[in-house]
């Protein structure tokens, strides 16, 4: 398994947005579409991608606005991929 800042030109938003989507509670496709852009913009927020035979498998959402502190904003994980030391 890698983990690996999101890139948005090589990795597969749609499992992005659909792992995210179960983070998040369901949001309206509009307001997930922002989050993704807030966070890709932002220096202080940032989201990881778990990768295994390149397919994203799971993400994190981390803010550290507090330095040197981090906080899990986000995680989850593909169902048939849980309990395989992912998340």
């Amino acid at each position: 398994m890698l983990i690996e800042e999101l890139d948005r030109s090589r990795h597969n938003l749609g499992d992005v947005k659909e792992l995210l989507t179960t983070a998040v509670g369901n949001p309206a496709p509009e307001k997930m579409e922002q989050l993704l852009d807030d966070y890709y913009a932002s220096d202080d927020h940032a989201i990881f991608v778990a990768m295994q035979s390149g397919k994203v498998i799971g993400v994190i959402g981390i803010d550290c606005t507090d330095r040197p502190h981090g906080f899990i904003t986000h995680i989850a994980v593909f169902p048939d991929m849980r309990k395989q030391d992912v998340g």
